[in-house]
């Protein structure tokens, strides 16, 4: 965990919701160690997100990938 805190890009963590427990205690601990990562649950899909739910997968890194990152614009 502390290699993620000191990631100086955005960081997106897309998560399935069906993925094991495991992954989402994961998913809070990240979210917590790092305030400014993003975090998004993608419904009705399991830990492989891509293959589940590949249309929600592809619009949640086109959102990502868009977006202003919260670290600034210098980053």
């Amino acid at each position: 965990m502390r290699r993620i805190c000191g990631v100086r890009v955005p960081i997106t963590f897309l998560i399935g919701e069906n993925s094991h427990p495991f992954f989402h205690t994961l998913h809070r601990r990240m979210v917590r160690a790092v305030p400014a990562i993003r975090s998004e649950v993608i419904p009705g899909a399991g830990h492989l997100v891509h293959a589940d739910a590949p249309d929600a997968f592809a619009m949640a890194v086109c959102r990502a990938t868009t977006r202003p990152s919260p670290l600034g614009a210098d980053q």
